[in-house]
């Protein structure tokens, strides 16, 4: 594959419902995207799934046009004219969106499906459909939360998980949901914000166990009642102790970057689940190499960071591909009146599924990316 160009394009796009959560709210999607074109005109698409500020993560928006622009793009370009490449630390999602533009254009020339190729690599059966969770932000911000709640379960939500923090209203405002919807699995989560609070934990994590079927998705090993990240990302001997107390799993999200950390947390059984973002592990190959194994423990749920649809399907595959039945990462209509892509909804079984097409399955809409472009950036040999 010779590349003729790379461009990065900086999109805004705004959120129907905004999302509060520990860290800050969202109400404004702004992503940068990368488009890698070849000699002869096929072109590739990949996303950088990092928020607008640093609060979930160490990287942001203007943070990975930066490295970007001016590392990782000529790094990449180097190494097609010198067979050399340059690592780089610290900036997984900004990678995930070039490695994820390579595979998407190198799978398009063949018209093969990036989760058909993933499958094949991992000697996977992909799974047959994720069920979806709707992620609801904090009940201090949003008095929208039952309205959001209803919305989700006719939308097709099979379980609801709520942004939480320390709060004198926390558990009230689980028990409302819990009683709105008796059937439904819920779960929270605290971003890390339980670090100097971590004594409300077991009542929240007791009422959880009281929602939704007695065993929820046993068979599969990945319930769907849990507390996520209550305590700070580096905290696993925190969240190893808790583990051991709850009525409830545990889910890690933020604290899981890569190999290291998660054979951490298998060393000291920290937790049950872990919501498995590919980007925030380091892209596409990483997430498939750490979870690619069935029997590997803990158990994933594939997780979303407020995805277009471009990072959509491509999370979905990576999702599909692992075997994951579980998702936080929702229709496309659950998030923008129009996506920049067709939209990624639900399945007529309704599940999710990654795109049929060839490489990710989806490409922007030129209408729309001209709508949403704020800023565009062509960079040759």
């Amino acid at each position: 594959m010779s590349i003729a160009a790379v461009e990065l394009v900086r999109v805004r796009l705004p959120l129907r419902r905004s999302l509060a959560s520990a860290h800050g709210t969202e109400s404004v999607r702004e992503v940068v995207l990368v488009r890698i074109e070849d000699s002869d005109g096929a072109e590739g698409w990949g996303e950088c799934s990092a928020l607008e500020a640093p609060t979930y993560g160490g990287e942001y928006t203007d943070g990975a046009w930066g490295v970007l622009r001016d590392h990782l793009v000529p790094a990449l370009l180097r190494y097609e004219a010198t067979e050399r490449v340059t690592s780089f630390v610290g900036h997984p999602m900004a990678e995930t969106a070039l490695q994820g533009a390579q595979i998407d254009l190198a799978l398009q020339s063949q018209g093969i499906p990036l989760v058909t190729m993933l499958s094949a690599l991992a000697g996977t059966t992909p799974s047959a459909g994720l069920a979806w969770t709707a992620v609801l932000g904090l009940p201090a911000v949003e008095g929208s939360v039952p309205e959001h709640a209803a919305a989700a379960v006719a939308a097709g939500a099979r379980a609801l998980k709520l942004k939480i923090r320390p709060s004198s209203g926390c558990e009230s405002s689980i028990a409302a949901l819990i009683g709105a919807y008796p059937a439904l699995p819920v779960a929270v989560d605290g971003n890390g914000s339980f670090w100097h609070a971590r004594g409300q934990l077991p009542a929240i994590a007791g009422l959880l166990a009281s929602s939704g079927p007695a065993a929820p998705d046993a068979s599969s090993g990945a319930p769907r009642r849990y507390v996520e990240q209550p305590l700070a990302t580096d905290d696993l001997v925190g969240h190893a102790e808790l583990a051991r107390v709850l009525a409830v799993p545990i889910a890690l999200d933020e604290s899981i970057d890569g190999a290291g950390s998660m054979a951490t947390v298998e060393h000291l059984e920290a937790c049950e689940l872990i919501n498995l973002k590919p980007a925030r592990v380091g892209g596409i190959s990483a997430a498939l190499e750490l979870f690619a194994d069935p029997h590997r423990q803990p158990s994933a749920f594939l997780g979303g960071m407020l995805e277009t649809g471009i990072g959509r399907a491509t999370a979905l595959a990576v999702g599909a591909a692992v075997g994951l039945d579980a998702t936080d990462l929702g229709p496309s209509s659950w998030y923008f009146d129009d996506d920049l892509t067709d939209p990624v909804e639900l399945g007529a079984d309704g599940l999710m599924h990654p795109p049929d097409g060839p490489g990710i399955g989806v490409r922007p809409r030129a209408d729309r990316l001209r709508e949403v472009a704020v800023d565009r950036l062509l960079i040759r040999p």
